[in-house]
């Protein structure tokens, strides 16, 4: 969430003062006098059936401003869908997704002729194309249009893989020595063979880990993701709960929290949240 919210695309300085004149301002959209380009945006053209997706609690869109337009359009199939959600809360609430996106997607199969388009993409011809990345086109190419691989080209290849295999067993060899880079004694070796040998053997598919390690790292992943949101006041153990259905589980996402979106994801009373959103803010 925070990645999306600071990634916002810059928009012309032009387009940002003709959309705040025309369409905010004086509402040329909705009283038919938009123009974009020298061309009259004709909205009586509209025809095709139009869903209105609105968020009662969207402070970015409110629904009086967007509602009505389905008044003024010349189609016969209008729709809106009203949803006790804010901007945000309608794309990316749990709610939202098992109540209101079945809806609209219903709405959608119901206007579907059933018939899906396909394009097969075109295919250069033969004589256009060079499978085996050399000048000669076609010529590149025999039994039976796969590239042939000639001895020489294997000989080279096989040199390469051994190379290649020899420089990273080296490379490997001096990063995990102890002695890093330097040739490792007898003694080394041995020591770190009885090192290594396993207690009891692993059955396949089974891999053998440290018990203590993980649960070290385990309690300190839950301590760093976690905060006791019961510390803050009015938060109780249930209200916890709920925040915590929500994706609240730190103070930090509290802080950054919409109390208009919250509030309609857990139904706890905008006040409230807001409240809690501000002593959150302070730790």
């Amino acid at each position: 969430m925070e990645r999306w919210l600071d990634e916002g695309i810059d928009v012309a300085g032009v387009a940002y003062e003709e959309f705040i004149n025309d369409i905010y301002q004086e509402n040329k959209l909705y009283n038919n006098e938009l123009e974009l380009g020298g061309e009259h945006v004709d909205i009586t053209n509209i025809d095709m059936p139009v869903l209105q997706i609105v968020a009662e609690y969207d402070h970015l869109i409110p629904p009086g401003a967007s509602k009505p337009f389905n008044e003024i359009i010349s189609s016969e199939d209008t729709e809106t869908l009203e949803f006790a959600t804010g901007h945000i809360g309608m794309s990316v609430s749990s709610r939202s997704h098992e109540e209101l996106w079945p809806q609209v997607c219903d709405w959608f199969e119901a206007r579907s002729d059933g018939t899906e388009e396909s394009a097969e993409p075109a295919t250069p011809g033969a004589e256009d194309t060079d499978v085996a990345g050399g000048e000669a086109g076609t010529a590149d190419l025999t039994n039976g249009g796969s590239p042939v691989e000639t001895d020489s080209d294997t000989s080279a290849q096989t040199d390469l893989d051994s190379v290649t295999s020899s420089d990273t067993e080296t490379d490997l060899d001096a990063e995990t020595s102890d002695l890093h880079g330097e040739d490792r004694s007898d003694e080394e070796i041995i020591e770190r063979g009885e090192d290594e040998v396993e207690e009891e053997p692993t059955e396949p598919g089974e891999m053998n880990v440290d018990e203590d390690v993980v649960e070290e790292v385990t309690d300190e992943e839950i301590e760093s993701e976690t905060d006791d949101l019961t510390a803050l006041t009015g938060v109780g153990q249930a209200y916890a709960e709920d925040l915590s259905e929500a994706g609240i589980d730190t103070f930090d996402q509290l802080a950054e929290a919409d109390a208009a979106d919250l509030a309609a994801e857990t139904g706890i009373s905008p006040s409230r949240i807001e409240d809690w959103i501000e002593q959150a803010q302070e730790q």
